[in-house]
């Protein structure tokens, strides 16, 4: 039976009302960015009173801010053509995704099997409406793919289930994998192998003895990397998951064959740097968007950390963590994920926002949730200012029009 003509009452059932309902998705004829974004730019001056607050991720350069400042000018041009502020924050941030020196859509980072690309990403709007992505593969703006899942009765989708819900809705194939992901990842990797515990020092307790015995980088890795085939030389292992989503036991090598224990690098060898541009971003990107009406919405992305497990999910499709807006105001941060669920912090953020009734003072109080030495930054916005904290640890732009404070030039009121 042909998959691309369904019959019977599967297609009754399913798959005719689902092509109904892309038929009704009018956001989606933006889906390919890059001209229809252009064109937004001559949609004239934004209304007044509209604001939008962009930033890169952390290590990006705080005193090359370019594609943050297109960004932000996009969020007012959408906003001038008419646009809700949930599309708007969707169309600045997928300039980032666009970008391959911002860790998200074509600039993502790949897993520690030197194959996967998954991404994540997340919308959400001041009534509390919330539409994320995670895990996705092989799309060009995953902030986009969310944006759809926001229209609809679910909250998040993950993985594959994500990747043929934006096929079904004509979001293209896309490789996101570019030459400088893999030559950031062969360096990376490198550095990892030469530290005590090797690669498999980077994975859950429960994965590292499956990874000594398998084949985890096959052919991407560089030459120290584990073998390529199983013990007995047949095809490369790999992994399962159970019933409850935990990873099975790890095999054992044959007794006769042991897996060979990583070998650490003496300790005074220098680590090879991160090649990435200097003006490179390596976590979350966002844009926060008021509207001239005073409505918020904010949108995150991020392609994980480099040298992650495949099917990682991290803070940026998880409600209240990367993400938060309300009536008061937006809040994103970008900085280690699994702290960031942890502590729930931008939903944290924004609590406090409403009872200080201050960015600045939200944004200090978010940083000093983390240790001392974490690397995180906070963006906040209300109605009437907004706050970066701390303000050099990245790139960021917040425009009103003319009006424009950078990263580059000088700290937000």
């Amino acid at each position: 039976m042909r998959r691309d003509v369904p019959d019977g009452p599967v297609a009754e059932a399913v798959v005719k009302p689902a092509a109904a309902f892309a038929e009704r998705v009018e956001h989606l004829a933006m889906r390919d960015a890059g001209r229809d974004v252009e064109l937004l730019l001559d949609a004239g001056a934004p209304p007044e009173g509209s604001f939008a607050l962009v930033f890169g991720g952390l290590e990006s350069a705080p005193e090359r801010p370019q594609t943050e400042r297109k960004a932000a000018r996009v969020a007012l041009a959408a906003l001038a053509s008419g646009k809700p502020p949930v599309d708007a924050a969707v169309d600045a941030v997928s300039v980032l995704e666009d970008d391959p020196n911002r860790n998200a859509g074509l600039g993502s980072s790949l897993r520690i099997d030197g194959l996967s690309v998954q991404m994540d990403a997340a919308v959400m709007a001041e009534d509390g409406r919330f539409g994320a992505v995670a895990a996705i593969s092989r799309v060009r703006n995953p902030g986009r793919v969310a944006r759809a899942v926001f229209d609809t009765q679910q909250r998040v989708l993950t993985g594959a289930g994500a990747q043929l819900f934006a096929r079904s809705l004509g979001f293209g194939d896309f490789d996101p994998v570019t030459d400088q992901a893999k030559s950031s990842y062969r360096t990376l990797l490198a550095a990892e192998l030469a530290r005590d515990g090797g690669a498999s020092s980077l994975l859950p307790q429960g994965w590292q003895m499956w990874v000594a015995a398998s084949a985890f980088m096959p052919e991407a890795g560089p030459s120290a990397a584990s073998p390529d085939a199983s013990a007995d030389g047949g095809a490369p292992m790999q992994p399962e998951v159970t019933a409850d989503g935990q990873a099975p036991p790890p095999p054992q090598p044959a007794p006769q064959k042991p897996a060979p224990a990583p070998v650490a690098a003496p300790k005074e060898q220098p680590q090879p740097k991160k090649p990435r541009p200097a003006d490179a971003g390596h976590d979350t990107v966002a844009a926060l968007v008021r509207s001239e009406a005073g409505g918020f919405a904010g949108a995150v992305s991020s392609g994980g950390p480099p040298l992650t497990v495949p099917g990682r999910v991290g803070d940026v499709p998880t409600p209240g963590a990367a993400l938060w807006v309300g009536k008061r105001g937006a809040v994103a941060i970008t900085g280690p994920g699994e702290r960031i669920v942890d502590l729930g912090l931008a939903r944290a953020v924004y609590e406090k926002l409403v009872a200080l009734r201050s960015p600045k003072l939200a944004a200090a109080w978010g940083v000093k949730q983390l240790p001392a030495g974490v690397a995180v930054c906070v963006a906040v916005m209300d109605g009437r200012s907004f706050a970066v904290e701390p303000p050099d640890a990245m790139a960021w732009v917040g425009s009103e029009g003319d009006k424009t404070v950078e990263s580059a030039k000088e700290d937000p009121p």
